[in-house]
């Protein structure tokens, strides 16, 4: 059945992704199946019960296209015949849900015309271990380009996107503060509060979910299947029917050792659920009303070349030295990945910087896909743009 929705919507030329139906299944938007089918209706369920429900929440996204193929084959519906769409309205969805500049979306959009990157629905079913360590899907190409015009422009070795920070802070005192340029570390900052105020308040985040914490109580007690547990461990107050957010609040009081605020955000369906959660707390935490989304990315690209200041003039031009010597420098990210690649194994920690052991993994988790995943994208991509580096 999802096979088929997702097929239908490529083939209306819907932008809605395979990431936003796995949100809705496991936030039961798009019902799958009944829980009170499977919740038993006593107080008292067991370890094995609760661990075993995992399963029927955790569809992956390499599960889904599997079956698309499938079911592409049985329909007997060749992938030639399906559209081919732009990859701009996907590239301008990302950049809002990451709060970064807008100015990004044409600098992506530029490169993915410059190699012929399309929407299509282009499936490897013969090889579905393969289609997990380097998925060919538009979101995880798509977040590829993004986090790869990001490296080309502020270097993400641990050192250039500092030493640009540090002129960019320059050229705002030299502009009156009236250049409002993008700041990494700032952006950073407002980037990991987010994640842990919607770990908080929603059930955004598939590694924070019910399913996640299924899938550590079938782990960690399948030794002891039967050992029973009393919802009053997971819940002050007494017993009532269960519902998936009261089952998600009693995993949060037990995440963080005590009771978790009241308020828990739970809005309709919509396809920037990151931004609409983000708002929907504003009220509760004014720090995320922070918008990148205005900032201005001149001093990484030349927007300022023509402004009067010589002492502005001086730090651009440093700015220029960092990215050259940045490109010149830089190790790929496959490069120190090469003998892990032939064993088809991918880990963040070859990869050669630590913001970009934080970054994969923040875009990844948008996109409903396992970091290594993204990593294998991001590795073949590389490849492509940067072949006179990588070899």
């Amino acid at each position: 059945m999802i096979a088929i929705l997702v097929i239908s919507l490529h083939l209306c030329e819907d932008v809605i992704l395979i990431s936003d139906i796995l949100r809705w299944i496991r936030n039961l938007n798009l019902p799958c199946w009944d829980p009170s089918s499977v919740l038993p209706d006593d107080q008292f369920p067991t370890f094995f019960l609760l661990g075993s429900l995992k399963d029927l929440l955790a569809i992956h996204y390499h599960e889904i296209e599997w079956d698309m193929e499938v079911m592409l084959k049985y329909l007997q519906v060749p992938s030639a015949s399906l559209p081919s769409l732009s990859v701009l309205p996907v590239i301008a969805r990302f950049v809002e849900e990451l709060n970064l500049p807008r100015d990004l979306i044409v600098m992506v959009h530029d490169i993915a015309e410059s190699i012929g990157i399309r929407w299509h629905l282009d499936i490897n079913a013969g090889k579905r271990d393969w289609s997990r360590m380097r998925p060919q899907n538009v979101e995880a190409t798509v977040m590829s380009l993004i986090i790869h015009t990001l490296i080309v422009l502020f270097g993400l070795n641990d050192s250039s996107e500092r030493k640009i920070t540090t002129q960019s802070h320059h050229i705002e005192r030299l502009t009156n503060h009236t250049a409002h340029l993008f700041d990494w570390y700032d952006w950073m900052e407002h980037i990991n509060q987010r994640r842990h105020y919607l770990f908080q308040h929603t059930t955004l985040l598939e590694h924070h979910s019910v399913p996640a914490a299924l899938g550590f109580i079938r782990i960690h007690f399948v030794r002891n299947d039967r050992r029973r547990i009393p919802w009053s461990r997971l819940k002050k107050n007494k017993y009532q029917d269960e519902n998936y957010e009261d089952l998600q609040r009693a995993f949060q009081e037990v995440n963080f050792h005590h009771p978790p605020p009241e308020f828990f955000l739970s809005l309709p369906v919509t396809q920037r659920p990151f931004r609409a959660h983000t708002q929907g707390l504003v009220h509760l935490y004014p720090e995320l009303s922070k918008d990148f989304s205005e900032d201005s990315l001149a001093h990484v690209t030349v927007g300022l070349e023509d402004h009067p200041s010589a002492d502005l003039q001086r730090c651009l031009t440093a700015i220029r030295l960092i990215q050259k010597q940045a490109r010149t420098e830089a190790t790929p990210i496959g490069a120190s990945m090469l003998r892990l690649r032939l064993r088809k194994m991918l880990s963040l920690e070859h990869v050669p910087s630590h913001v970009l052991q934080w970054l994969i993994p923040v875009c990844a988790e948008m996109i409903e896909q396992r970091p290594a995943a993204l990593l294998g994208r991001l590795v073949h991509l590389e490849e492509i743009l940067f072949s006179n580096k990588v070899k």
